[in-house]
């Protein structure tokens, strides 16, 4: 009987927990997204997979785990959170996402917060909060 408590208490405790969306609308975030084009910076440059000869991929799932992937190979891997406050690009409240890196051996590393919107339920815009920053959008995978 005893381990049969002991297999039931380490499947509970073990099982991952979605992350609760502060916004029903965020949670068109979850699948895979391609990268499509980046612009912004000084100098107004824009950015796609042909001119930077490289593929991106973002992956976020349920439970507020992300990954990021350069050419079909994981290169990145995090969480991911959301906050609600006015922006400094948009001069408007929004959501900002919060991506979190984690590396072997090192402490996480929160990345820069990011506007978010969808223009569609295809298409993910994403926007730095910087004044000289980039803007990125992705289109779904299929």
């Amino acid at each position: 009987m005893k381990p049969l408590i002991g297999l039931l208490l380490l499947l509970v405790l073990s099982c991952k927990k979605d992350l609760v969306m502060p916004d029903e609308s965020l949670n068109t975030i979850i699948g895979q997204w391609n990268w499509v084009s980046s612009s912004g910076g000084f100098i107004g440059a824009t950015k796609t997979p042909k001119s930077e000869g490289v593929e991106i991929k973002l992956e976020f799932n349920k439970d507020g785990s992300f990954r990021f992937f350069e050419n079909g190979k994981r290169k990145q891997k995090g969480t991911y959170s959301f906050i609600r406050r006015k922006t400094n690009v948009l001069a408007d409240t929004a959501f900002l996402i919060i991506m979190t890196y984690h590396s072997l051996n090192k402490e996480p590393v929160p990345g820069l917060p990011q506007a978010i919107s969808f223009i569609d339920e295809q298409t993910l815009f994403l926007q730095e909060e910087c004044s000289d920053c980039f803007s990125h959008v992705y289109k779904r995978a299929e």
